[in-house]
């Protein structure tokens, strides 16, 4: 396996797990939009991806990854580096933004800039990075380069049609794809030209949404006609002329409508809400005609119970809409026309109907389908659409036809039975599939103007109770947690949707935590100590988990989209579960070690550096747990504080021949990464393990770990207390 195939699986092994974090954190002060220029063509920032309890529980998979890749020595130093890097980026405030777009001989020019409020770890991420790609991909492909008077790295690929350049500005960190990027971000950090924050387009955005800036946990911006300009150019410089079809379905659709979309993302005092908005200034044909709708009623809603696990409600003018299709067909590609119009006049044909009028008169405007306990289905097969009729004679004319258009094509002992039931006032007719072991039987029944179709009967007698006015319960807008999403939502919304989250999280949790106690299982001979804690029990895993509302509406300026709850629910920790089972599935070849680490160090040395990386990894989650995010006073205090794991502990323990360390105090998450925080006492002077105030452990030789030593003390202040055989 080369270098890169190694760096590109260690990318991907890396991303899947830091993918597995739902972002959670408190905004900052501070726009990020300030840190990119105004034309830039799309643009992501966040106040930190992931909370103090998401790091700790970070921090034991990124032990794990460490732990398992580290068994291989090409590969240790960049899982140690990799390892080292991805914390402080989580926990920045940053920004992601597209600045421009072409091509090159090589293939598509993207000029993308990452910048991050790295504050005192700016320089050591400039070094990991550094050292990451020397490592992965060749050290030549590395140089010292300036632009505009700032130091810069880069990285030069053969294949690559854009070179890479990342640098520290002050306590920001940045990293670019291609030149203009790095010299437009330089610009920018040196308050030069207009930032994206101060453009129109954005600021009227956010004003939709009534967004501050700076007050988001995560918003998202694209301006949609210089992304289209700049793909047209795109592909014109490939010598591929635009086609006219292109242009005709960019117009038939609605597409050159569409100005910009905003994604806003805050924590309301009831729950976390996301705001969605597509500004649209022009005509809304095509897919926009799917907005123009009319706002749904409480009646409209009321067919759903209070108990629904899950469901969605939405006003639909079917008419409307065949006839905006067949426009825009005509726009695209005429020939087409008669195509579509010829196959589904057939189908008509087949079902009854002289006239496609006739087929569109049958329902109304509003549809529902949702699923509840009390229909006794399982995961969805409790499912009922309920939808408006307008001509109940000819829908009940059509289910005759289709039946009997079935039968005739229907072999062997197949046969469809359509039976009637009366469960209350309604009665419910449904197909027996005969001849075979068919597990449904689908069926149907009218209550007053809705029609109800579900896989069973008895889900559909349920059903059409909460439909009938007469019979109905308390519906979903009584429920509490749908009233308190309901009020972060416009007044009138044109479609709806309701996740009972917590339900979903707990009917995943099992399956979770069945895959993530086999995932570690798998990793246990390696002689990985992960602590099966960090998958929290149940009761846990539902705090402050929020079922979600989601509801679209629009205006006389665009569509405005809000989800109010949860995104958090079982399916978040299953992909971790998963992720450590795929990290379990990798050949641990525990007995395949070499006697020398990567660093060509004696096995007798080098082994004994464990300890100090656990209690480097305890020191961080005691540092989580308070608000100053200080370390410990002394190690005592880390056995105190239980965030050892079992064999850590016994590294404290004092018991006769274990290794002996010595704590530095009075140090924080926020100090100097170079910091000694703990090491080995020396043996023999040849030299120690080290371990930093990041958490990485090192093996130094004693003049290098006696600088190390002396500089720490001269950081904190304290030369005094530097022990007395290490003094200059």
């Amino acid at each position: 396996m080369t270098r890169t195939h190694r760096f590109v699986r260690m990318i991907a092994c890396f991303g899947l797990f830091v993918g597995v974090s739902v972002p959670a954190p408190t905004a900052v002060a501070g726009d990020p939009a300030e840190l990119v220029p105004a034309d830039s063509i799309a643009f992501v920032g966040w106040s930190s991806l992931m909370n103090a309890k998401e790091q700790a529980q970070l921090g034991e998979i990124l032990k794990a990854v460490r732990t398992q890749a580290g068994i291989k020595a090409p590969e240790q130093p960049i899982v140690e580096e990799l390892t080292a890097l991805v914390v402080p980026v989580m926990q920045a405030p940053g920004c992601l933004g597209l600045l421009d777009l072409g091509a090159t001989e090589k293939g598509p020019d993207l000029q993308v800039a990452l910048v991050l409020e790295a504050g005192g770890q700016s320089e050591d991420m400039v070094r990991r990075l550094d050292q990451i790609i020397r490592l992965a991909a060749n050290p030549e492909a590395v140089s010292e380069a300036s632009v505009d008077g700032v130091a810069v790295h880069r990285a030069s690929f053969p294949q690559a049609p854009v070179e890479v350049f990342w640098g520290s500005h002050g306590q920001r960190f940045f990293a670019t794809l291609g030149e203009e990027a790095a010299r437009k971000t330089i610009a920018r950090l040196n308050g030069q030209g207009d930032s994206l924050a101060s453009a129109a387009e954005l600021n009227f955005a956010r004003g939709k949404v009534k967004a501050a800036p700076g007050a988001a946990k995560f918003e998202v911006f694209v301006d949609l006609p210089a992304g289209i300009a700049k793909a047209r150019q795109l592909i014109e410089q490939f010598n591929a002329p635009v086609l006219p079809v292109v242009d005709a379905a960019i117009q038939g659709l609605g597409i050159n409508s569409m100005k910009s979309f905003y994604a806003h993302s805050r924590d309301a005092e009831e729950m976390p809400v996301l705001t969605a908005f597509l500004h649209v200034d022009g005509p809304r044909v095509g897919l926009l005609s799917l907005w123009e709708q009319q706002p749904l009623s409480d009646e409209d809603v009321k067919v759903v119970p209070r108990d629904a696990r899950w469901a969605a409600v939405w006003n639909l003018d079917v008419p409307a809409l065949w006839k905006n299709t067949v426009e825009t067909a005509m726009k695209i590609d005429a020939r087409s026309v008669p195509v579509i119009q010829g196959g589904v006049m057939m189908a008509a044909g087949a079902l009854g109907f002289t006239s496609l009028d006739e087929m569109w008169s049958i329902f109304g405007d509003t549809w529902a389908v949702y699923d509840a306990p009390d229909h006794g289905g399982l995961v969805i097969t409790g499912a009922v659409l309920v939808a408006e009729v307008k001509n109940r004679e000819a829908l009940e004319g059509v289910l005759s036809r289709a039946m009997a258009t079935i039968n005739t094509f229907a072999q062997g002992n197949v046969t469809l039975m359509q039976k009637q039931t009366t469960y209350g006032e309604h009665t419910i007719q449904y197909v027996l599939i005969g001849g075979v072991p068919c597990p449904v039987a689908p069926a149907w029944g009218f209550a007053g103007d809705r029609w109800v179709f579900g896989l069973f009967p008895q889900t559909v007698a349920v059903a059409m109770q909460q439909v009938d006015a007469k019979t109905r319960t308390s519906s979903i807008l009584d429920h509490p947690d749908f009233q308190a999403a309901r009020k972060l939502s416009p007044t009138s919304v044109l479609s709806l949707c309701y996740l009972d989250t917590r339900h979903l999280a707990r009917l995943l949790y099992p399956l979770c935590l069945f895959v993530q106690t086999a995932g570690v299982s798998q990793l246990a001979p390696g002689g990985l100590a992960l602590d099966l804690q960090t998958y929290p029990p149940v009761l846990e895993t539902l705090e402050g988990v929020h079922n979600c509302v989601m509801t679209a509406s629009t205006d006389d300026d665009g569509i405005v989209y809000v989800l109010a709850g949860s995104g958090k629910s079982g399916a978040t920790v299953a992909a971790a579960g998963g992720a450590l089972a795929a990290l379990g599935a990798v050949p641990a070849h525990t007995h395949g070690r070499t006697s020398t680490n990567c660093r060509g160090l004696p096995k007798q040395t080098a082994g004994t550096g464990g300890g100090l990386k656990q209690i480097g990894t305890a020191c961080i989650a005691y540092a989580i747990d308070n608000e100053e995010q200080r370390y410990p006073g002394s190690l005592q205090e880390l056995l105190e504080a239980g965030v050892l794991t079992p064999e850590a502990r016994q590294l404290l323990s004092g018991r006769p021949g274990a290794v002996s360390y010595v704590y530095i105090h009075g140090q924080t998450m926020g100090g100097d990464p170079q910091n000694v925080l703990a090491y080995e006492r020396l043996k023999e002077g040849e030299g120690t393990h080290v371990c930093f105030a990041d958490g990485r452990v090192e093996w130094m030789p004693y003049d290098a770990f006696k600088r190390a030593l002396l500089a720490t003390y001269q950081r904190l202040g304290r030369e005094d207390e530097m022990p007395p055989e290490f003094r200059p």
